[in-house]
């Protein structure tokens, strides 16, 4: 069975000691094609206070991926983020959330 990025998985964020870590869980069993990888990405979004929101894409880096098959539960893939911006005073920092976005 084919596992697919952007419809079987889900993110789990929580603090680490130098910002942010981020948690993509298979929510289904299945096995990674290259080609499912290949045609997707990463959208970061920062919500901050006072601005509105600011998103980028990211590239996949297959080296993060933790393996080829998944249980449900499983971990996909783990990332820390560690920009400047989360080491602001509480009040200031932005909250994060990260997407997987797949071309049709």
């Amino acid at each position: 069975m084919s596992l697919r990025l952007d419809r079987d998985t889900r993110w789990g964020v929580r603090k680490g000691p130098r910002g942010p870590e981020l948690d993509l869980r298979a929510t289904a069993p299945g096995a990674l094609e290259v080609r499912e990888v290949d045609r997707c990405h990463l959208r970061q979004t920062l919500r901050f206070p006072w601005l509105p929101p600011l998103v980028r894409d990211l590239p996949p880096q297959e080296s993060e991926l933790r393996g080829a098959r998944f249980a449900a539960g499983d971990l996909i893939l783990h990332r820390e983020l560690r920009q400047a911006v989360f080491r602001l005073p509480l009040r200031l920092r932005p909250g994060v959330e990260l997407e997987v976005v797949c071309s049709p």
